[in-house]
């Protein structure tokens, strides 16, 4: 991808998504973005974006210390659980009755319309790495319903 931003479909959150959540809350909240060097970053005043790896007890602090939280299937939403934080949680590729926690509200993807093949899939629905090969969306659009998230982190 020469140096491009790096967006995987199956682990990502969708920028349409982030968008939204930045539009209803960016006056409220002080929005951190957690993400890796190489990721897409949101370039907006109202997100302060981490990029830096961070050790566990600065990524724990931080969900600690945090009002709200959205996230996906990452340690962060384990870290969440375990401080007994309820969290609004993204699924996309991974499912919540294997790696979620009832405590969260969580969010699965909206089901791709049409035949699906699943290329590379062998314990997982989709391979974790995002591949667009395997993506069964016709765009990022189309992955979440972006009223059912908005509502999900109202509730928490």
């Amino acid at each position: 991808m020469d140096g491009a931003p790096v967006y995987a479909w199956s682990r990502d959150m969708p920028r349409y998504v982030a968008d939204a959540i930045i539009q209803q809350y960016g006056q409220q909240y002080h929005i951190v973005q957690v993400c890796k060097h190489d990721s897409q970053a949101i370039q907006s005043p109202m997100v302060e974006v981490v990029t830096r790896q961070m050790s566990n007890f600065e990524l724990f602090a931080l969900i600690r210390a945090s009002a709200k939280r959205v996230l996906i299937d990452s340690c962060l939403q384990h870290a969440a659980a375990a401080f007994k934080l309820p969290s609004t949680v993204l699924w996309i590729g991974t499912h919540p009755e294997m790696f979620g926690y009832k405590m969260h509200t969580n969010v699965i993807a909206k089901a791709p319309v049409g035949i699906v093949k699943n290329i590379d899939g062998s314990y997982f629905d989709y391979q974790l790495d995002g591949q667009f090969h395997e993506c069964p969306y016709n765009s990022p659009e189309e992955i979440f319903d972006i009223n059912e998230v908005l509502k999900a982190v109202s509730q928490v």
